[in-house]
């Protein structure tokens, strides 16, 4: 038995369906063939006014509204086919005393034709849920009156024909005339505008003269000038040059002043003061050296400025990358300064791109850039299965669905109809798959670093995932609150959930993680791991991580086509464990503060 949707009674009543379903089923596998009796699907309440219906049809069940035009028809051929089957039953029994006019009712009620808003298809076989609901289809128009026999067609066939030979309008051929005479009067003024037009005759070349161009006035062509020689600067006036000192000759000598001679009696030493010596050429005085300043005392040299010192460690790093994711993640002075740590960025992205992207991981948000802050999304498995407790093991699932089976088929047997025994109620009790993943999922977001974005993906029923949003730094809480109220749904569209998640990560400028948390297979006809190779060759920086609940191996492609890693969790402990390790890359270093 499997169960094909869950939908809500609002609007539709399912009291009927509820209350009538075991005996209509026993009716119909008595007296028609087992796919009439599965025609109707199996009823039962949920919570609320939810009602879940199942059916022993093998496949996947697709809504009426999304099936193709053709194989909608072949359903609906088989469905009237079934129901036309199910009204002359009730034909029959409605012939067989009060009860048989009891189970007539009962079947005419189911017989309605579906609202086609509640009918599924399981491998091309109709499948109706909240039956005896719908309306029957209007019938088909009737044939048209030509095709019917007798005398009645003939006669309106007869009668129509002289109205329609009386409405036939007459064709009036003058305005075709008129307008064929136009155009041939039109065609004669053109051919007498081409051909028909005599020219003046030309005249003689010789005698025919230029016209005379009127040229524009040209200035007058002027001699060149000879230039002009520029004016004499007025000269003025000679001064009176100073009159040379008249030259005293060479062998002209001033006279000396005659000596006078001596008195007789004394001889007296001639004077000589007639002739003066020549003056001593009076020495240089020698200036006095000047005293040695005393020497000042040496000041101290300043300290070094800590910026400039930090600047030249930049240049000194050159382009070594290491030495510059160094300066970048220890130095204190680029730490601080916001002019040295662009400078070192500037460097590390000019010439480091591709190790910056990878080293970022292993920076706190305030020594690497925001650009370069890697980036999670998290595919989270919402179906069904994630409903089952964390403690039911494989053997024990199998053996209650085993169970359930032998239950279903001794209520066919015994009472006639299944009265909705379920056996399998222990296998949903806490601790959750679902409840354990969402409290996993949530302290992973809760410890990411400041600076990273974080996406979620919900993979909960075919044909598609649905997207939930990438969330900044400071909507954290909404993402939060999403993770909170996931509840378990049915499919599993995993390649569809993948895909959506590439979408969101760049994985080409910066580092990107995408943890998928899941305990199936894709149950939508896809295949993930071409989706995963699709991504792995178009965002070298992607990785994907694959949080393994149940143990089936089904996302080791995933991991495999991306570089990234698979992690198996069979109790919470190990679930929350295992998560924290798959988003290992994107939560902050150790040596970052918290």
């Amino acid at each position: 038995m499997k169960r094909i949707t869950r939908l809500s009674s609002a609007g539709r009543s399912a009291a009927d369906a509820l209350a009538g379903h075991a005996e209509l089923a026993a009716i119909l596998r008595r007296h028609l063939p087992p796919s009439t009796a599965a025609l109707f699907a199996r009823p039962k309440q949920a919570e609320g006014d939810v009602i879940e219906w199942y059916s022993d049809l093998g496949g996947q069940p697709v809504p009426f509204a999304e099936l193709a035009p053709q194989e909608a028809r072949q359903v609906r051929q088989l469905l009237e086919e079934r129901l036309a089957s199910i009204t002359e039953l009730a034909g029959r029994l409605e012939g067989q005393g009060e009860e048989g006019r009891r189970q007539a009712e009962l079947l005419r009620q189911a017989a309605r034709y579906p609202d086609t808003a509640t009918l599924y298809a399981l491998n091309g076989q109709p499948l109706v849920t909240f039956w005896g609901g719908g309306e029957p289809p209007a019938p088909p128009p009737p044939p048209a009156a030509a095709g019917l026999p007798g005398p009645a067609p003939l006669a309106a066939a007869g009668g129509a024909a002289p109205l329609l030979a009386a409405a036939a309008p007459q064709r009036r051929w003058w305005p075709w005339l008129l307008l064929l005479l136009l155009l041939l009067a039109l065609l004669a003024g053109l051919w007498w505008w081409l051909l028909g037009r005599e020219e003046p005759p030309l005249e003689p070349l010789a005698a025919t003269e230029p016209p005379a161009v009127q040229e524009e006035p040209r200035p007058p062509v002027e001699e060149p000038k000879k230039p002009e020689e520029p004016p004499a600067p007025e000269v003025p006036p000679p001064a009176e040059e100073p009159k040379p000192e008249p030259e005293v000759p060479a062998e002209e000598k001033p006279e000396p002043v005659p000596v006078v001679p001596p008195l007789p009696v004394v001889k007296p030493e001639p004077k000589v003061e007639a002739v003066a010596p020549p003056k001593p050429e009076p020495k240089p005085v020698p200036k006095p050296e000047p005293k040695p300043e005393p020497k000042p005392e040496p000041k101290p040299e300043p300290k070094p400025d800590p910026v400039e010192l930090a600047h030249k460690r930049i240049v000194a790093a050159g382009s070594n990358c290491n030495a510059l994711q160094q300066l970048l993640s220890q130095d204190p002075q680029v730490k601080q300064n916001p002019t040295l740590r662009a400078e070192v960025e500037a460097k590390l992205k000019q010439q480091c791109r591709q190790q910056l992207i990878t080293n970022a991981k292993n920076l706190c948000p305030e020594e690497r850039p925001k650009e370069l802050a890697p980036e999670l999304a998290i595919v989270f498995d919402a179906s069904g299965s994630m409903d089952i407790s964390l403690l039911a093991t494989k053997q024990e699932i199998d053996r209650a669905v085993m169970m359930q089976g032998m239950t279903d088929i001794a209520a066919r047997v015994l009472l006639g109809g299944n009265p909705g025994i379920d056996t399998t109620g222990h296998l949903y009790r806490e601790p959750k798959r679902i409840t354990a993943a969402k409290q996993a999922t949530t302290a992973v977001v809760q410890r990411l670093p400041s600076d990273v974005s974080a996406g979620l993906v919900l993979i909960e029923r075919c044909p598609g995932s649905r997207s939930m949003g990438f969330f900044t730094p400071a909507q954290r809480g909404g993402l939060l609150a999403r993770l909170n109220s996931i509840e378990p749904v049915e499919g599993t569209p995993l390649a569809d959930g993948v895909a959506k998640a590439g979408q969101m990560l760049d994985g080409v400028n910066r580092e990107s993680v995408m943890v998928v948390v899941s305990d199936g297979e894709e149950s939508c006809h896809q295949d993930p791991c071409a989706v995963a190779r699709d991504l792995a060759r178009r965002k070298p920086h992607l990785k994907i991580n694959v949080v393994d609940i149940a143990g089936t191996g089904a996302g080791n492609c995933l991991a495999q086509a991306t570089g990234g890693r698979v992690f198996n969790a069979r109790n919470a402990g190990e679930l929350a464990a295992m998560t924290r390790q798959a988003a290992q890359d994107v939560l902050p270093p150790a040596h970052c503060r918290p």
